[in-house]
């Protein structure tokens, strides 16, 4: 079993969701059957941006933590037009104190044991994006191209190193609509770390992948790059 590709942002609002969603419906896109996973459960909304009734999430499989499978996510999921399975997680305060390591890594390995998977673990590395961490094949650090960005990025993969992911991480730097405060020779030293893709802003195009489109026709710039990214850990 290969692990999921897990997405973290290095402060809220950075992208995290965007480029998790993007890598599912490219995979999709090109015949696979990709799952998504939203750990972020307190705050995260993807069934909402993805016009998807949320009338199941990760909460409803917290009963069976214990004996976790692939039926029982199966059963949770919500097919997407796309392709995608989407698993989204409750959105509500608290939601992450119903699951223990335990539960959170057999979700994670039921997600992974289905095909491709992609977890969104939202900003910061809370409890669930490091368990997720730990057993991923690769961990996508966003972030924008401030200084601000680059050290709590840096925050982060010293955190994934200290808990045996470091080695797996990369930094996905993401344009977003803010000017650029710092340029890539010295973000790459503010980070020290792989720089796996940058992706250049476009307002349409990053509005239609947060609602979870894929672009069947001529795609631009950031479709092009998160193309490029998805082959490039996929």
């Amino acid at each position: 079993m290969t692990g999921p590709i897990v997405v973290v942002g290095a402060a809220g609002g950075c992208g995290a969701s965007l480029v998790a969603g993007a890598l599912s419906l490219c995979w999709a896109a090109a015949g696979a059957r990709p799952w998504l996973v939203e750990l972020d459960l307190e705050r995260g909304d993807l069934a909402g941006a993805w016009d998807l009734p949320a009338d199941r999430t990760i909460a409803d499989l917290a009963a069976v933590a214990a004996e976790l499978d692939a039926g029982h996510l199966r059963a949770a999921a919500l097919p997407h037009p796309s392709g995608v399975s989407l698993l989204p997680g409750p959105g509500l305060p608290g939601a992450a104190d119903a699951w223990d390591d335990g539960g959170l890594a057999r979700l994670v390995d039921a997600a992974a044991g289905e095909g491709r998977a992609v977890v969104d673990a939202g900003a910061g590395l809370g409890r669930a994006g490091l368990v997720a961490a730990e057993r991923s094949g690769g961990v996508l650090v966003v972030c924008p191209p401030t200084l601000a960005g680059a050290r709590r990025a840096r925050r982060l993969l010293d955190a994934l190193a200290a808990r045996g992911a470091g080695d797996r991480a990369a930094v996905v730097v993401n344009a977003g609509p803010e000017r650029g405060e710092i340029g890539a020779r010295a973000r790459g030293r503010a980070l020290a770390a792989n720089v796996a893709g940058e992706l250049p802003w476009a307002r349409r195009e990053a509005a239609q992948l947060s609602a979870g489109r894929w672009s069947a026709g001529r795609r631009g710039g950031l479709c092009r790059a998160l193309e490029r990214l998805a082959e490039a850990v996929g």
